[in-house]
């Protein structure tokens, strides 16, 4: 029994070995929910415009097309961009008429890739970007004719939620993400405490209230490692400052917690 249970032992560490040889990475699966507001144009059709939304990996290899609106052929001229990463690719994606007026818009991803058949083959863990195009002008010049932004996010286990901050030509943008079988967490501010700027490329602020004094700051990585723990005796300016910038890309934790209550937020930490 003993040399069953040793041998048994040796062979998982020999497939956890080998796992990690061969760049295996957790796949999770998941629903990820990213919503946009495009700015409005006249343009040389009025309100019409061209919407392509994909998703690239960490490298900025295609992975599958969301939307693809606007006729083939007119689409396929003026979204540049995305004809350059998909090759025309609109695999299980939502396609459909150009656009008559401009509103906010939602689109999701299931995680998976345009290999194979359906339901497709779930992506490993790990960066990836969300990619938008718009075009509203024959002329098709870059901010002018048409325009396209991307924001990265992480992919895995764990919940992500986030507002990047708006760009020239799209605002309101919004990423969440929901692993499979994982609720959201909710935590409620009553004490208007804010954690900014989200996503950051270095440094996040904290507005400290009286009610923080005595709590205990831990910003903590995916792993669930600490990269800064203070204890607040007492308030300034009101205002932390915490340097993250020696920090590697990430979703980092940041907790604000005391004897009665405890805040949670996610930050993306990309420089």
């Amino acid at each position: 029994m003993e040399k069953k249970i040793l041998s048994i032992s040796l062979s998982m560490v020999f497939i956890c070995l080998l796992l990690i040889a061969t760049g295996v990475k957790a796949q999770t699966a998941g629903t990820l929910t990213f919503n946009v507001t495009p700015t409005t144009h006249s343009g040389s059709y009025s309100a019409k415009h061209f919407i392509a939304v994909w998703v690239e990996n960490s490298s900025g290899g295609f992975i599958k097309t969301r939307t693809r609106l606007g006729s083939s052929g007119n689409s396929n001229s003026h979204l540049i961009a995305w004809k350059a990463k998909s090759a025309s690719s609109v695999v299980d994606a939502t396609t459909g008429a150009t656009l008559n007026t401009y509103g906010a818009l939602s689109y999701t991803w299931l995680a998976n890739d345009l290999t194979g058949s359906a339901p497709y083959a779930i992506v490993p863990d790990g960066y990836y970007r969300i990619s938008i195009e718009c075009a509203w002008d024959d002329s098709m010049t870059l901010g002018t004719g048409r325009d396209s932004t991307s924001v990265v996010f992480y992919k895995g286990p764990s919940p992500v939620s986030f507002n990047p901050p708006s760009v020239t030509n799209f605002g309101s943008m919004s990423i969440n993400w929901v692993p499979q079988g994982v609720d959201v967490p909710e935590f409620t501010n009553t004490n208007d405490i804010k954690v900014y700027p989200n996503p950051t490329n270095g440094s996040i602020n904290i507005n400290l209230t009286n009610e923080c004094v005595g709590s205990v700051i831990k910003v903590e990585n995916m792993l669930g490692q600490t990269v800064y723990l203070e204890n607040v005796e007492q308030i300034n300016s009101g205002i932390k400052t915490i340097d993250l910038g020696n920090n590697p890309n990430g979703i980092y934790f940041v907790t604000i917690q005391n004897k009665d209550s405890k805040l949670q937020y996610k930050v993306l930490l990309n420089h």
